[in-house]
C-alpha cells in the first residue's frame, strides 16, 4: 500500500516530461539548502540542481528526488495514480504495529541500515563512527538491511518524505483508533 522506495530522479523526469510540470523551487528560483550549518535559500536550487545552479542530478538517475515542495510531491502522485500516505500510515510502514524506534526495529544505527550523515558527510554534526558509503543521498533501496516490517526501504535517512498531513504529537490523544487521518 506504500511504495517500497522515495521517488527516484529517473521516475521524477518522467513525470516532468509527461505533464511538463514545473516544481515551486523552479517557480520561485530558490530553494532550501543545509550548508552544514544552517538552512539556507539559494538562487537555483531545484529539483535538477538540488544544492544550486552548479549542482545537478546527472549520474543520480536512482537518487531520491530532492527540492520538491508538498505540491509537487502530490502532483506526481496524481500523475502515477498514487496518493500521499498520511502521517500516520507513513508511521506504520515505518515502525510497524509494534512502534520499532527505526525501520529494522530498535537496534542502533548503522552504515549497512541507513544513509545519514556519517563519516562521509562534510558537516560538523557528521557521526565519524559509521560508514554508509555515501556522501549525500544514496540510491534508492540501497540499505535493505534497513527494511521496514513491511519491506518498505529507506523510511529513514537519505532524503525527507512529504505525507498528506503533518504531524501534531497531541493529535494521537484524540484521534480514531482505527485511519487517523491526520489534525
Amino acid at each position: 500500500w506504500i511504495d517500497q522506495t522515495e521517488v527516484t530522479n529517473e521516475m521524477f523526469v518522467r513525470f516532468v516530461d509527461e505533464t511538463k510540470h514545473q516544481t515551486d523551487a523552479e517557480k520561485e528560483g530558490t530553494g532550501g539548502v543545509f550548508t552544514g550549518t544552517s538552512w539556507e535559500w539559494i538562487d537555483g536550487a531545484e529539483w535538477r540542481h538540488p544544492q544550486g545552479p552548479d549542482s545537478s542530478v546527472e549520474g543520480l538517475q536512482q537518487h531520491p528526488v530532492v527540492q520538491v515542495s508538498w505540491n509537487d510531491a502530490k502532483a506526481y502522485c496524481e500523475w502515477s495514480g498514487r496518493r500521499l500516505p498520511t502521517e500516520a500510515e507513513w508511521e506504520k510502514a515505518a515502525r510497524g504495529t509494534e512502534g520499532q524506534t527505526y525501520p529494522w526495529g530498535n537496534e542502533d544505527i548503522a552504515g549497512n541500515r541507513v544513509n545519514f550523515c556519517d563519516n562521509n558527510c562534510s558537516f560538523s554534526q557528521k557521526d565519524e563512527s559509521i560508514d554508509d558509503g555515501y556522501a549525500d543521498t544514496a540510491p534508492v533501496g540501497s540499505y535493505p538491511d534497513g527494511a521496514s516490517p513491511y519491506g518498505a526501504l529507506d523510511m529513514a535517512g537519505n532524503a525527507w518524505e512529504w505525507t498528506a498531513d503533518w504531524y501534531d504529537a497531541d493529535y494521537y490523544h484524540d484521534a480514531p483508533n482505527q485511519n487517523p487521518q491526520g489534525p
